[in-house]
């Protein structure tokens, strides 16, 4: 089932998994008629492409090489402090969690947990 149109919205996938990234594009294809959705390999590449294309939310995983999701989150808080990134990682650890938490992340979400957990944020920061 389509959701409402969400114009000028759109979402970064950042995650080293090529399988990763190319499932939740198809996903979020079949689900949300999105302006655009781009991905990236690592945090560093995350923090140019929110620059080229200023997505409305970012989707990323923190155990990435050779700049890692935390990093990256660290980054595009100063940068811009009000886009929302969800976490959504397989080390979903109380660590992780917190420090994530406390660098701004909006969401911190299991990829081995429920995926309407990721899909209701994603409505949630995309409405």
């Amino acid at each position: 089932m389509t959701e409402a149109p969400l114009s000028n919205k759109s979402v970064l996938i950042v995650d080293d998994s090529e399988i990763v990234r190319n499932s939740l594009s198809d996903l979020l294809h079949s689900l949300f008629p999105l302006d655009g959705i781009y991905m990236a390999n690592d945090g560093d590449e995350a923090i140019s492409k929110v620059r080229t294309h200023q997505p409305s939310l970012v989707i990323m995983d923190i155990r990435m090489r050779p700049v890692n999701g935390v990093m990256a989150l660290l980054t595009l808080r100063k940068q811009q402090p009000d886009l929302p990134v969800v976490i959504y990682t397989n080390y979903a650890y109380d660590n992780f969690r917190t420090m994530c938490q406390r660098f701004g992340a909006n969401e911190f979400i299991d990829k081995s947990g429920d995926v309407n957990l990721l899909l209701e944020a994603i409505r949630a920061h995309l409405n």
